[in-house]
């Protein structure tokens, strides 16, 4: 497949959802030939004509101007600026940058209608070679203006149409009547034969319909790329384990068999997940109140898949109770429930088959060594047990002031890491017995052999002292972490304590902190379920969801602020750890100044319903709330 032909679609839909770049500076007014209008055009016959066959997907974005106005108003921006920066896209991607036509790409940019429907369509071409055909149309205000502003570059054709292209062209386009509130249709393919299949479809058909619904939509016709492909698919999905041994294998046998097993597995799954599904589709919807959100949703035919059985298997319901008694001051949560564990039981032999050759190549550990740490995968997991997890770096209790280089690392990655607490109704037991195992894995000879060898880390772990406040079935693992490089120096805590309804396990580098996060979370001193912004998670019926924010991800834009302080004095050299301690304050001191201090949730939801063959839902939303934090978080960074 072409290269042209790969970068179309992506690039015209991609410039009118995500225009984030200046436009250009103003053309030039350079005349360019208008064409003849001497001759008049016989009537364009524009009803509406039926869809191609083999038409297999298709998308559309209902208002260009509309959806990134409201984008650059949610983020703190002037709406008006939309119009110029979409221009100002499309005439790079019209110009040398991306199509290259022979055009005028600016003035050309400048006659598309902004709040004229996107579409895009994709057809498998009949024949025996179904190459994917694809053609996008945005509206323009008339054809012969259009043509006009295109210059010289724009070749005359049937009906008043005009063919845009070029030696250098990555494609092809015409200018053609259309049905629909633009007077004209811009209609781009990889070839002539794209548009000329598709053209009529788009410009007399779709071009026609009226923007409803969804800001956003695409939809895939999975049954149809089954019907056509399906067969040809599985003659070819036997030979994956052969293909993934020679290009991964590493000679181990162990290793080698369980990659070829693997890729069996994974061909047989996509040849039952392509007869599973009928059709994914996609929406999203750019609200001035609401925020942005995005749906994506399959429905089935069938459900002989792995990913359809254990989609379905968990009813879906409200949060669960475990969930709400969650930490209010908590930056992310999430909650499940487990399926069942024998559904996945061959994925998992052959994943631990894997970590057991994989071992056995890099020469770590023995035999006996190697499988008990892969045996650490077979972590005591239940059917219908519930999970939920928390993190956030707001404190309880309140730190000791860092003395030496070790305090300050300590209190650097205390701030950086936060804590996180992870509820379960698997047995406190089970987890206790989990945690030694581990240990006992790290500490075997060989194991630490190899860590011993690394030129960068050293890392050691070992049994601790769980807080008495935690009870008598607590237990406590710790995990030092120095480097080698910048001397750099934290230990890690795991703490694992009883609760009602199961176990409770907390991680972070302070013990007291993480003790006290497992005794309010566990207690529900302050529980999720008085956050009034947590609403989405309150109402519906969910199988998984997951709130996160801007403070989530706090840690990540550390080096940002290292890499903008000032360069150091030669003669006064300073400490890494004094340095990463001075660049936590600073932005800590951007969050707290953040509207809602970097707290603002946004939402990641799963949901299977199982009426009829089912429906397997996805939604990710971010309200303008979140927007606006990220927005001003950005506008520090610079």
């Amino acid at each position: 497949m072409t290269t042209h032909r790969k970068l179309l679609p992506t690039a015209l839909l991609g410039a009118t959802l995500f225009a984030c770049s200046a436009p250009p500076p103003p053309r030039e007014t350079t005349p360019t030939a208008a064409p003849s209008a001497s001759t008049p055009v016989a009537a364009v016959d524009l009803s509406p004509v039926p869809a191609p066959k083999g038409v297999v997907a298709r998308a559309r974005l209902k208002s260009p101007a509309s959806s990134v106005g409201t984008l650059i108003g949610l983020t703190g921006g002037a709406p008006e600026a939309a119009e110029p920066l979409v221009r100002g896209v499309l005439a790079e991607v019209l110009g040398k940058k991306m199509l290259r036509l022979d055009v005028d790409a600016r003035a050309l940019a400048d006659e598309i209608v902004l709040d004229a429907p996107v579409d895009i369509v994709v057809a498998l071409a009949e024949g025996d070679r179904p190459e994917p055909l694809y053609a996008i149309s945005v509206g323009v205000k008339s054809v012969e203006s259009a043509a006009g502003a295109a210059g010289a570059g724009a070749t005359p054709g049937e009906g008043g149409s005009y063919k845009l292209g070029g030696k250098k062209a990555r494609g092809a386009c015409t200018l053609t009547k259309a049905a629909g509130p633009a007077a004209g249709r811009l209609v781009c393919g990889a070839s002539d034969r794209d548009l000329e299949v598709l053209g009529p479809y788009l410009a007399r058909t779709l071009a026609a319909e009226p923007p409803t619904g969804a800001d956003g939509f695409a939809e895939i016709d999975v049954a149809g790329l089954d019907a056509r492909f399906g067969s040809e698919l599985r003659k070819i999905l036997p030979s994956l384990p052969s293909l993934a041994a020679r290009r991964y294998g590493t000679g181990n046998p162990v290793f080698d068999k369980a990659l070829s097993e693997g890729g069996r597995l994974l061909g047989e799954e996509a040849a039952k997940l392509l007869a599973d599904l009928d059709k994914v589709t996609l929406e999203l919807k750019v609200d001035p109140k609401a925020g942005i959100s995005v749906e994506a949703s399959s429905s089935f035919r069938a459900k002989t898949s792995w990913v359809a059985k254990t989609s379905f298997s968990t009813p879906p319901g409200p949060a669960p109770a475990l969930f709400w008694k969650g930490p209010t001051d908590a930056s992310s949560g999430a909650f499940t429930t487990m399926g069942d564990p024998a559904t996945y039981a061959e994925g998992l032999k052959l994943t631990k088959d894997l970590v057991i050759g994989a071992l056995a190549n890099g020469k770590i550990g023995s035999e006996a060594e190697r499988k008990k740490i892969a045996a650490l995968l077979d972590f005591p997991f239940e059917k219908g047990a519930v999970v939920v997890a928390f993190s956030g770096s707001s404190r309880l209790t309140k730190p000791a002031e860092p003395k030496s280089a070790k305090d300050k690392w300590q209190r650097a990655f205390a701030e950086l890491s936060g804590w996180s607490i992870v509820g379960t109704t698997l047995k406190p037991d089970a987890m206790n017995k989990w945690m030694k195992d581990l240990v006992a894995a790290f500490n075997q000879p060989g194991v630490q052999k190899a860590l011993k060898a690394q030129d960068d880390m050293s890392i050691t772990m070992k049994t601790g002292k769980a807080p008495a406040k935690l009870g008598k079935n607590a237990s406590l693992v710790e995990m030092r972490l120095v480097s080698k490089v910048d001397k750099s120096d934290a230990t890690l805590v795991f703490v694992v304590a009883p609760g009602p309804e199961g176990a409770w396990i907390g991680f972070g580098v302070e013990p007291e902190e993480i003790a006290e996060r497992i005794i309010a979370t566990r207690d529900a001193k302050d529980p999720l379920k008085a956050r009034p912004d947590l609403g989405p998670l309150q109402s519906g019926k969910l199988s998984t969801a997951y709130f996160f924010s801007a403070a989530t991800f706090k840690s990540s834009f550390l080096p940002l602020f290292l890499m903008r302080r000032a360069p150091q004095d030669p003669k006064k050299p300073s400490k890494p750890e004094d340095d990463i301690l001075a660049a936590t304050a600073e932005l800590n001191k951007v969050f707290d100044a953040l509207p809602s201090k970097g707290m603002a949730p946004a939402f990641f939801q799963i949901s299977a319903t199982d009426a009829g063959k089912g429906t397997l839902k996805l939604g990710l939303t971010v309200p303008q709330a979140t927007l606006t934090d990220v927005a001003r978080l950005s506008g520090g960074m610079r």
